[in-house]
């Protein structure tokens, strides 16, 4: 049921999956624990929309403060 949506599903399993994945595997083959770097911050209230007309995607909602994207960009090493 649409209008009971409370749980946002972007990114809720396969970010954690693919963390976790890679964490294991970093410790199974290189003895060594998986370190993470804050690269940077935004969302899509703060960010020009990217001009991606030309591959036929368009804007899918308005962005307000009831619905918003918000980005995080972690690096590993």
């Amino acid at each position: 049921n649409i209008s009971n949506y409370k749980i946002t599903w972007c990114g809720r399993f396969s970010v954690t999956f693919a963390t976790n994945f890679a964490i294991r595997l970093v410790k199974a083959v290189e003895h060594r624990p998986l370190t993470g770097y804050f690269l940077r911050h935004g969302s899509s209230l703060q960010d020009p929309w990217l001009p991606l007309g030309k591959y036929h995607m368009g804007i899918t909602a308005d962005v307000n403060l009831h619905h918003f994207v918000t980005y995080l960009a972690v690096g590993f090493k």
